[in-house]
């Protein structure tokens, strides 16, 4: 075995995920919107920038981000980071009026998103609930 050919099996190795290829059938355009969705889904795989996409879609429209640091109950510096990411992922859009920062969606279907995958939850848990109910009441009789 060649050194360059044991290399690159040591590099598949340690990053399986970087020598993945395309499904059969799958354009080169797709697997590009496929890679992009699953940076916009990493991205929002955090509790704190869920909140965050959360309240701006319920407010619908510009808020400071002292408001929203002081409302997730975060530090200016941690929310700057999570603002940094969910900027460059496109999730968000940021304004600026002299000293002040301003956030707000950078689609209106981010949130509506984020909103149906948070109402598939609270049906799921509520039919778990639903069910838990019903069996504590079949062992009661």
């Amino acid at each position: 075995m060649k050194n360059s050919e044991r290399d690159a099996g040591v590099r598949e190795a340690r990053n399986p995920a970087e020598s993945l290829t395309s499904p059969k059938g799958v354009s080169s355009r797709r697997k590009r919107l496929l890679e992009m969705q699953a940076h916009i889904c990493k991205t929002m795989g955090h509790p704190i920038r869920l909140f965050l996409l959360h309240h701006l879609h319920k407010y619908g429209g510009e808020v400071g981000s002292s408001e929203l640091a002081n409302l997730a109950g975060i530090s200016r510096a941690a929310f700057s980071q999570h603002l940094a990411k969910m900027t460059a992922a496109g999730l968000v859009k940021t304004r600026r009026s002299g000293k002040y920062v301003y956030v707000s969606l950078a689609r209106e279907t981010i949130g509506s998103a984020c909103e149906l995958v948070s109402q598939s939850l609270e049906r799921e848990v509520a039919e778990r609930v639903s069910l838990m109910d019903t069996s504590t009441l079949e062992e009661d009789e």
